[in-house]
Parts: C-alpha cells; sequence; structure tokens
C-alpha cells in the first residue's frame, strides 16, 4: 500500500502541477489521453493534440521556459513513445542525474544509438529510456518508448 500511495504522489507531482519546471516530463510511455489530457494542457504553454481518429497521433507541448515535451499516441489514445527537451543547458550528468531519478532507475546505462546518434539506454520494465550523448544546441534530450503498447514498425492489420 506504501509503495502504491508513493506511486500515486509522483504521478500527481507529475501532472497535476501547471508549470513546466514542476510537471518535468509531462508524459510518459503507458499514459492515456483521456486521463491525461486536462492537465496535459494545463501545464504547457504552447499544446497541441491531433485528431487522426483511429490512426496515431501526436503530441506537442512547449513551456515558458523553453523546455519542450512530445509523445506520439496509439490509436487507443495510449501514449507509446515520449520525449522531453530540456533548455537549461545543465550539464549532462544533471540531467541525466534528473530523469533516472524521476523514472525511478538505477545503474549504468548502455551505449546504443537512437537516430544514428550516440546514446545511453536503460531498460526499465517494457520502457526503454534513451538521452543523447551530446547535448543540440544547448538542449539535452530524452526519449522514452515502450513498444508493446503500439509498435510503428509493424505490419498494419487490414
Amino acid at each position: 500500500m506504501r509503495v502504491l500511495g508513493f506511486a500515486a504522489v509522483q504521478l500527481c507531482l507529475l501532472v497535476c502541477t501547471s508549470l513546466g519546471a514542476e510537471s518535468w516530463l509531462l508524459v510518459r510511455p503507458g499514459m492515456d489521453v483521456a486521463s491525461h489530457e486536462a492537465a496535459w494542457r494545463a501545464a504547457c504553454h504552447d499544446f497541441i493534440l491531433t485528431d487522426n481518429k483511429g490512426k496515431e497521433n501526436y503530441l506537442t507541448c512547449s513551456f515558458e521556459n523553453g523546455d519542450a515535451a512530445t509523445a506520439n499516441i496509439s490509436p487507443q489514445g495510449i501514449a507509446w513513445w515520449a520525449a522531453y527537451q530540456d533548455a537549461s543547458g545543465r550539464p549532462r550528468s544533471e540531467f541525466v542525474s534528473r530523469v533516472l531519478n524521476e523514472l525511478a532507475i538505477s545503474g549504468p546505462g548502455a551505449a546504443c544509438t537512437v537516430y544514428d546518434e550516440a546514446a545511453e539506454c536503460w531498460q526499465a520494465g517494457k520502457v526503454r529510456v534513451a538521452i543523447d550523448i551530446e547535448a543540440s544546441a544547448g538542449r539535452s534530450f530524452v526519449q522514452m518508448e515502450d513498444r508493446t503498447i503500439f509498435d510503428p514498425d509493424a505490419p498494419v492489420k487490414e
């Protein structure tokens, strides 16, 4: 029961606040649009959610501090891929620490590649977490995906 209560507190801290810095990472794989859209809209300075009925949808959110969150939403309305760009310019080690702490991940990452760029990856249950090795234009980038929710590379079922 104590673990469940802790998880509920973390979830509320993630989506119940209206400031980008407080609602860090905003959206994660497994979150459904129906339960979280209002909180996502409230947290974002600029918010867009496509409405491709029966198809994959896309969420974009920019915060007043320059950070941004994006997500791919399955046809069933569940986030399967999410990313967060941190514009603070903080050292990579601090960014990595903050991401791992937020996602309750420990241990070293493994070398991997994301979109032909070097990254460091962790597996947290079904979710793969990847953090770029080098910041791009002063922005650190983390992406999270759970292809058990939706796999864009799977053959389309007719």
